[in-house]
């Protein structure tokens, strides 16, 4: 998130996820950056409090415009990190 130029401007992102023929859907929790970081800043995304079995997820997220003199904000990468079944 690079847009120190712009009031309130930061990343905003979220987890959906659908049953498996994509009628019905659930959003997670918005989650946002705070304030400016050129090195980067890491967002975990809470998954939603109902999962659907073997429904598909996506992430949503909504970049900050860019301020004058600002260089451009960007996504890196999105890392999924999924729990093992209990035993």
């Amino acid at each position: 998130d690079n847009s120190s130029a712009i009031s309130g401007a930061n990343f905003s992102c979220r987890v959906h996820h659908s049953n498996p023929i994509g009628t019905s859907g659930v959003a997670g929790a918005f989650v946002v950056t705070a304030g400016t970081n050129s090195a980067g800043q890491v967002l975990s995304l809470p998954i939603p409090t109902t999962v659907f079995v073997d429904g598909p997820y996506s992430v949503d997220c909504t970049i900050p415009r860019r301020g004058v003199g600002d260089p451009s904000s960007f996504i890196n990468s999105i890392k999924v990190v999924e729990v093992n079944a209990a035993n």
